[in-house]
């Protein structure tokens, strides 16, 4: 039996079929790049010893509350003004704003809020961070869901309502405005 030479048509096949299968053995030497899960950066932190946490992409940092200067106000939350990073900003009492229990001690720590107007919302412990998937964040359904805090998280075997920072600043402006009208003294 003779062997015939292959036609000259069947040699770019089998350098394509060589071809595919390097490809198909280097898809198994390479990750498998899928959808991506988004994680979001969460600041845990504790109010009057519960545990919060809030978005780390709603403030701009924290800092540790070393002096605050108490102002009189008409607005019960203010704390007064600390200076951080060379700037008076004011400081709001996180507890007091989510109607929390009142504590005799001053807050411990700060959260800088992404605002116009800088401000420091206090609280009482720093616990850390976490970076948390979506399908660990949800609906707060309970019969009584607190006001300002309407997202749960879920971190290890715990649960943690979410403070909804904008929700929070917007209060704040709507008391300021409030409080800050005055009525026209002139005839």
């Amino acid at each position: 039996m003779s062997t015939a030479a292959a036609p000259a048509e069947s040699i770019p096949k089998s350098r394509s079929f060589a071809d595919m299968r390097r490809a198909f053995d280097q898809s198994f030497a390479t990750p498998h790049v899928g959808v991506s899960e988004s994680f979001e950066r969460m600041i845990m932190i504790r109010l009057g010893g519960e545990p919060f946490v809030m978005r780390a992409s709603h403030i701009s940092g924290i800092a540790r509350a070393k002096r605050i200067v108490s102002l009189p106000s008409r607005i019960p939350e203010v704390l007064g003004l600390a200076g951080i990073r060379g700037t008076l900003v004011p400081v709001f009492d996180l507890r007091s704003i989510l109607k929390l229990k009142p504590c005799a001690s001053t807050p411990s720590w700060l959260a800088l809020a992404n605002d116009q107007v800088p401000i420091a919302l206090g609280f009482d412990e720093f616990d850390g961070q976490v970076e948390l998937s979506p399908t660990n964040l949800y609906a707060d359904e309970s019969p009584t869901p607190r006001s300002h805090a309407q997202l749960l998280a879920r971190i290890g075997s715990s649960v943690h309502p979410v403070i909804d920072i904008p929700l929070i600043l917007e209060v704040i402006r709507e008391k300021a405005d409030a409080r800050g009208q005055t009525r026209d003294i002139n005839p």
